[in-house]
């Protein structure tokens, strides 16, 4: 499996972000739009996975691609989400991800790497979903979950 790309964004509070940071942990990145339907009607369900997930070792985190602040102010007062929404992914960071639509949903493991890819719009928030990243968190060989 291939390790994820390391990145450094800032949320929509101005807190940074550095995906390496967060080894050792499930990592879930969605990559979205303020244009994107389907990344509308998935985010009230990665809300929902966040509440179940964000005392587990597991995080989401929202990779806005080029949006302004504002448009994604306003995308949230609509639809709030209390995981942390990055901004400043662009087109060179969608290659590099080979994001070919929005959404697109990566799950890395605690090791760095790519674990899974979701294309389209997916309810996070079904069991499956849930027990599989929990699953995740076991994967690091020989040691117990964090």
């Amino acid at each position: 499996m291939p390790a994820a790309p390391d990145f450094t964004l800032t949320d929509t509070k101005g807190d940074p972000h550095r995906l390496s940071a967060y080894r050792g942990r499930v990592v879930v990145i969605n990559f979205w739009s303020v244009w994107c339907a389907p990344c509308r009607r998935e985010m009230p369900a990665m809300q929902r996975a966040w509440e179940q997930l964000r005392d587990q070792q597991v995080l989401i985190l929202a990779v806005n691609f080029q949006d302004k602040a504002e448009q994604v102010a306003q995308f949230f007062s609509a639809i709030p989400v209390s995981f942390p929404v990055l901004l400043g992914g662009d087109q060179a960071m969608l290659k590099e991800w080979s994001v070919q639509g929005l959404p697109t949903t990566y799950v890395i493991d605690p090791q760095g790497r790519l674990r899974y890819r979701v294309v389209g719009e997916y309810h996070w928030d079904q069991a499956a979903a849930l027990e599989t990243l929990l699953a995740l968190r076991k994967s690091v060989a020989g040691s117990p979950a964090r």
